[in-house]
């Protein structure tokens, strides 16, 4: 039974049931992830009838997100790893959106873009595959890169990330569906939208009369 925790939209914590049933537990507000990240973790597990024992790996979505809202997600998943002993693998949170809101379907390249603020996009795009036999029915060929909005790829269905939300059980799913296909995720690295506008100080300042 696995465990997903994605905060790069607001935070959402994600379980799938042992008879196959997502689970999950949800919060949009953009800036309080430490304090439901706790109550979200619980209020998923409950509702999948399980107990923290269950849980045998911890899936964790790594953004592009916020600096301070990813990096509670992040810590909160290793540190529910630590506790049960358990492995953590991190995926990108833009592939989970893509996985619920892309229609294969329409066999088109399409683009999966959330705010990066400051007038800018983060976006990652995807293209289908030639067999959906392979487990995942698109791959990503490009991203996430932030850009201005003008800059998107011309012609290509957008997927609004911010409207759409992100369900952590989408993060399981796609966890599932890669393994299964044999594709190891590309990087367990943080996607912040920018380094933290604070930064060290240069050392003790002068203070006069």
């Amino acid at each position: 039974m696995l465990l997903a925790i994605d905060t790069s939209l607001g935070t959402s914590v994600g379980v799938v049931s042992a008879d196959g049933r997502p689970c999950d537990a949800v919060s949009t507000d953009p800036l309080r992830h430490a304090e439901v990240i706790g109550t979200l973790i619980a209020e998923a597990l409950a509702q999948a009838n399980a107990v923290p024992a269950d849980i045998t790996e911890v899936i964790c979505g790594v953004g592009p997100g916020p600096f301070t809202g990813l990096r509670v997600g992040i810590a909160a998943a290793h540190a529910f790893a630590a506790g049960r002993a358990i492995p953590v693998r991190s995926f990108v949170s833009h592939d989970a959106i893509a996985l619920e809101e892309y229609d294969t379907a329409s066999a088109e390249d399409v683009v999966v873009v959330t705010d990066a603020r400051r007038r800018e996009v983060y976006w990652s795009r995807y293209s289908p595959v030639p067999s959906p036999d392979e487990g995942l029915q698109w791959r990503r060929i490009s991203g996430p890169t932030v850009s201005k909005a003008d800059d998107l790829p011309a012609g290509i269905r957008v997927i609004d990330g911010n409207s759409t939300g992100l369900r952590a059980s989408s993060l399981i799913e796609l966890a599932e569906r890669m393994r299964a296909a044999d594709i190891e995720p590309e990087s367990g690295e943080a996607l912040y939208l920018r380094s933290p506008d604070v930064t060290p100080s240069n050392g003790l300042k002068r203070v006069t009369n």
